[in-house]
């Protein structure tokens, strides 16, 4: 029996997401991340100026965005293909005839939509904090659409790492890195290089390391759309535009997809028969 492929993608997509919807660890991470939220809505990183404006909380949003997306996300996928292959539900949906980018598009799917479903009480509360400080809708949309690119990225990611061992605790501990890795070190690599040759850095290096960078390419979009004039104040990128950031982006959507089904293609097998016998 040979699966139509986009019956078998809205299969996987449906059963992905309501599995997802009954978890509690989703619940509990979309109750921290509202809280969280509320929290920098409210207050903002910075109290230097006495007062709040819809700025401040802008920036306070897109940042709280770089680490809250790309860490739930990362925890939400990891499981997801390595959690079938130790059922053996990989091998029978490969038996039944769905392709392996069949399997991945409706596990991508899912998984997006899961994400934004568990993000939607933050985001909730991030565009009444928005709105409250002068903010517009147009603007929060903006950003809403930024962090569905995000999510998408951050999903693709958490698959291929899913894909990468077949051991639980390899897996998470490539998530944790990516976080790290993603969120906090490149940053960090970027502004060290800046302080240590004050600034005498090559354009093509400092702006590959951000917008070669998931999170850096969001983040970029969204100065770019919100404060063109303090890019480079803001983020060190210097003399990159729409069409570089959109271009990376999309190829951190599709490119982990891909390179996903490679390694599908080249290291899963069928489970072998528990007594030996041949498959």
């Amino acid at each position: 029996m040979i699966a139509h492929p986009l019956i078998a993608i809205l299969h996987l997509a449906s059963k992905e997401l309501v599995a997802n919807l009954k978890s509690w660890w989703i619940v509990i991470m979309g109750g921290l991340c509202a809280l969280l939220s509320w929290t920098v809505g409210t207050y903002g990183f910075s109290f230097a100026s006495g007062q709040l404006g819809h700025e401040t909380v802008l920036v306070s949003l897109i940042h709280l965005q770089l680490y809250i997306v790309p860490l739930l996300g990362l925890l939400l996928a990891y499981d997801a293909i390595l959690g079938e292959r130790d059922s053996g539900m990989f091998d029978l949906h490969l038996a039944l005839g769905v392709g392996r980018l069949s399997f991945l598009a409706g596990k991508w799917i899912g998984l997006s939509i899961s994400l934004f479903i568990a993000l939607v009480p933050s985001l909730a509360l991030q565009g009444i904090a928005f709105l409250s400080v002068g903010g517009t809708v147009a603007s929060f949309l903006v950003l809403l659409l930024h962090c569905g690119m995000l999510c998408s990225a951050v999903v693709s990611i958490g698959l291929f790492v899913s894909s990468w061992s077949l051991n639980r605790g390899t897996v998470v501990s490539l998530c944790i890195g990516s976080w790290l890795l993603l969120a906090i070190l490149i940053d960090f690599i970027v502004v060290s290089l800046l302080a240590a040759t004050q600034g005498d850095v090559p354009d093509w290096l400092v702006n590959g390391l951000i917008i070669g960078n998931p999170l850096g390419s969001y983040r970029l979009l969204s100065y770019l759309h919100f404060f063109p004039e303090q890019v480079e104040a803001l983020l060190y990128a210097r003399d990159t535009g729409w069409a570089a950031a959109i271009l990376v982006m999309t190829l951190w959507i599709i490119g982990p997809l891909l390179a996903t089904g490679y390694r599908l293609a080249r290291v899963y097998r069928p489970i072998p028969w528990q007594d030996g016998s041949p498959e």
